[in-house]
């Protein structure tokens, strides 16, 4: 069970990564063409082309800075749940094993006792 949450996991996290660097990459290829048709179109001077390059370094640059911050905030999510979900219901399981190995009672549930 544990290894198949853990695979789930990263696949989680791989699918986030691998959309948003398509999405980046996506981003920069269409202004690259945008600037390609720019030039193609108007007879323009280097400082206009130069000042369009420059707006794309910005633009790109500042989506990039919002994909990393919206992947680390999924990430503090996705461990949040991982440690709230999974890990303290599995610690608690094997500390009442143990408990139950050295012949101790446990308790299951609000007030409700097993032997």
């Amino acid at each position: 069970m544990v290894k198949d949450v853990q695979l789930k996991i990263i696949l989680i996290f791989a699918i986030i990564a691998t959309v948003l660097i398509v999405g980046i990459s996506t981003y920069f290829l269409v202004n690259l063409r945008d600037i390609n048709n720019f030039l193609l179109a108007q007879n323009s001077d280097i400082q206009q082309v130069t000042s369009k390059i420059a707006e794309t370094i910005n633009q790109g640059g500042l989506l990039s800075i919002y994909l990393v911050f919206a992947f680390l905030v999924i990430s503090i999510v996705i461990a949040i749940f991982v440690v709230t979900k999974i890990t303290i219901p599995m610690n608690r399981l094997i500390d009442s094993a143990r408990k139950i190995a050295t012949g101790e009672e446990v308790r299951f549930g609000k007030g409700k006792q097993k032997k």
